[in-house]
């Protein structure tokens, strides 16, 4: 197995996930970023997809109810390298906010220890679709109109609890409606959504 621990091994080895994976920046593409989470918690300044996603979200996006829509995309691809440091710094957040339950809402949200194990001991063209560190995973956490600036209000960030699932609120509340508008979209173009976390998508083709 590769020492992901070594510096320039680490580097080689996202050099050679992102061109087996197809990896390509959003930045080329017309979606709304918010780069907020990637830069606080892994000092980023950019997200990153496989190319068969991005076509994949650009076809999605065209369906949404206004042609001024975008998808707000908060997450995509992330290396083991970067995976860790977000498990790291999930767990420091959870042992102080909820000390007597920190353990499970890790594995919830992120996998914990067993997730980075399985990033460790799996091939990469064997991942899940539904990891972020396949390419094939993306966080849409908005729906933006871009001519007024109007949101679609989705339930805005994690509560950690039943809130973030996409079909928690009735239909006939507005982030109710406005999850199955996201909800009904991915899932006619292929994609299938992580059950605790309504942002959480990954790609499986159509």
């Amino acid at each position: 197995m590769y020492d992901y621990r070594n510096e320039h091994m680490y580097k080689f080895i996202k050099i050679c996930e992102e061109i087996i994976n197809d990896i390509v920046d959003l930045k080329n593409y017309d979606f709304v970023l918010d780069l907020s989470k990637i830069k606080e918690e892994l000092g980023g300044n950019s997200i990153h997809l496989n190319r068969e996603t991005v076509n994949a979200l650009l076809k999605a996006q065209k369906e949404l109810p206004d042609n001024d829509y975008r998808f707000i995309i908060s997450s995509g691809y992330r290396s083991y390298e970067d995976q860790q440091k977000l498990n790291d710094l999930m767990k420091k957040e959870l042992q102080k906010s909820h000390p007597d339950e920190w353990e499970k809402l890790l594995n919830d949200y992120t996998g914990g220890d067993d997730y980075l194990k399985y990033l460790r001991d799996t091939d990469l063209n064997k991942l899940s679709r539904m990891s972020h560190s396949s390419g094939y995973a993306v966080d849409i956490i908005g729906i933006k109109n871009i001519s007024t600036g109007e949101e679609l209000n989705l339930g805005g960030e994690s509560k950690l609890d039943n809130s973030d699932r996409l079909d928690y609120y009735s239909k006939d509340t507005e982030i109710g409606k406005n999850r199955k508008i996201l909800g009904d979209i991915l899932k006619n173009n292929g994609f299938k959504n992580i059950e605790n976390e309504y942002w959480h998508w990954g790609y499986y083709g159509s």
